[in-house]
């Protein structure tokens, strides 16, 4: 999360597609379809260089993605 967020923060966009690409594969490994539905979408835009579109999503998937990591956190304690 905080690669994303670093790569969005410094406008990064080759790095943000990089990381989004990293968080799709890892959510569809652990069955979280709508955050790997939504990181394939920002890995799009990043490729399109569809800036409006990551700076308008990028919020929600950091948020959807710290709910993950929250209940799979509480899971494996």
């Amino acid at each position: 999360m905080e690669m994303i967020k670093d790569a969005y923060d410094h406008e990064d966009y080759h790095e943000y597609t990089t990381q989004v690409h990293a968080l799709k594969s890892s959510a569809r490994l652990i069955g979280a379809g709508e955050l790997a539905k939504l990181a394939q979408e920002l890995e799009t835009a990043g490729r399109e260089g569809d800036i409006q579109r990551i700076q308008k999503e990028t919020d929600v998937i950091l948020k959807k993605y710290v709910w993950f990591y929250d209940r799979l956190d509480e899971i494996f304690r």
